[in-house]
């Protein structure tokens, strides 16, 4: 009995040292992917890819736990339209000239999660396994812009925000909506450097209902002139340019599987 807490004693001391050792704070980069599962994967067969940042801290010397920040950022789902075609300028009902203009309509169906984590991590020399719980929220948003590829651009750029060096001459976001979202998984940190790990991760998240599109809905979208006079606009006045939303959109939960491969650095 006694030799077995002696033992007992000198592993926890040889472990809270070697934890002491590696309980740093850590900060990483990376990409990542997510997949939709369950009802959203039925709405919507786009899988996410963009990026994430993230910070551990340790709680204290003495554990092994971590306190964590994850921000992601993913298209899941994009389709860019072309548009070619000539403007004729009139004078009472005669065609006087023609101007061509050149449009690209892009619609980016977008995902913003973001998560507050709480990670156990291995302190071992080479490879560190973690397992982890994550709360957050996801924000998805759909989003079109009209860019003017006109050789000598006719528009000004007009009252979006952007100035006249941009060749985007209208945005607009179509529909957002916010999800809580709460899951777990695990990864492993795998040491490249006396500092610089290959952090790879998996999380699988349940997420509540949101309302959104999916890509096979925007690739319908059309380009519309709306203003004072219907199928006329002025190109010194973009704002009445705009390719609006068709179609009901999708509601559903929002589960998904978290893929992020990247560096982290130790400090």
């Amino acid at each position: 009995m006694r030799k077995n807490i002696f033992f007992g004693l000198l592993f926890l001391i040889f472990f809270t040292k070697i934890f002491n050792a590696y309980s740093q704070t850590h900060v990483g980069f990376g990409l990542q992917i997510g997949v939709p599962i369950n009802e959203f994967r039925d709405n919507t067969k786009a899988v996410g890819i963009g990026g994430n940042l993230k910070a551990y801290f340790p709680i204290k010397q003495e554990l092994p736990i971590f306190l964590g920040f994850n921000f992601g950022y993913m298209i899941y789902g994009s389709n860019t339209q072309t548009l070619n075609q000539n403007l004729n300028v009139t004078a009472g009902n005669q065609v006087i000239s023609s101007i061509p203009v050149n449009f690209d309509i892009t619609t980016n169906n977008n995902l913003i999660n973001s998560q507050l984590a709480l990670r156990f991590k291995a302190p071992l020399e080479k490879i560190q396994p973690y397992v982890e719980g994550a709360i957050g929220l996801n924000y998805l948003y759909t989003r079109t812009k009209i860019y003017d590829n006109t050789p000598n651009r006719i528009f000004s750029g007009g009252n979006n925000g952007n100035n006249n060096n941009s060749n985007v001459i209208s945005a607009r976001t179509q529909i957002n909506s916010f999800a809580f979202t709460y899951g777990a998984g695990g990864g492993f940190l795998i040491r490249l450097g006396n500092s610089t790990f290959l952090d790879i991760r998996g999380l699988y998240m349940r997420g509540g209902q949101a309302e959104y599109y999916d890509r096979s809905q925007t690739q319908s979208w059309k380009l519309n002139f709306t203003g004072t006079n219907s199928g006329q606009f002025n190109p010194s006045n973009p704002n009445n340019l705009e390719a609006s939303a068709e179609g009901t959109p999708k509601k559903s939960k929002t589960d998904m599987f978290l893929i992020d491969f990247g560096l982290t650095f130790a400090f």
